[in-house]
């Protein structure tokens, strides 16, 4: 753990350094946030597909779709704030809530979910490409500001 530290510590001495270490923790963050809601949220647009929940007459609740339990897909819904409650329906039957997927929202929903989980090696190679991309732009980044710097003229 000590080596880590040093490590980071020499790559956040200089300001450059600094932000791309920061960029590269905020793009991780987004990668990692961006496949949770794909597997947690959009497990729910594809039980409404795979279970032809497209009308409300065939609305299903969420233990019918096999989400009842996805503490995320229930929050997401309940709050009536989110993007998925504002493709999917709801409709209120024997004191529960059914859900459906209308047919107007039906392409947008599955160009945002995917018809299909997402590939589980997407998340580690992204992540591999982000470090290797960070550690370049470390060690090139001050060299090519020092070139810049010979280039133009100083006063």
């Amino acid at each position: 753990m000590n080596g880590i530290l040093k490590a980071l510590s020499s790559l956040t001495s200089s300001g450059a350094g600094l932000l791309v270490v920061c960029l590269f923790a905020g793009a991780l963050a987004a990668a990692c946030a961006s496949s949770f809601v794909n597997a947690a949220v959009g497990s729910a647009v594809r039980a409404m597909i795979s279970h032809g929940a497209n009308a409300e007459e065939k609305a299903l609740g969420l233990d019918e779709l096999g989400v009842g339990k996805n503490i995320f897909v229930r929050a997401a819904l309940k709050r009536r704030r989110g993007l998925l409650s504002h493709l999917v329906g709801r409709v209120e039957r024997d004191g529960s809530a059914a859900y459906w997927l209308p047919e107007s929202s039906r392409e947008k929903a599955e160009a945002i979910y995917g018809g299909k989980k997402q590939n589980p090696l997407l998340l580690p190679i992204s992540v591999i490409l982000l470090a290797v991309a960070a550690i370049a732009l470390v060690r090139l980044l001050p060299k090519l500001i020092e070139m810049l710097a010979a280039l133009l003229p100083s006063k």
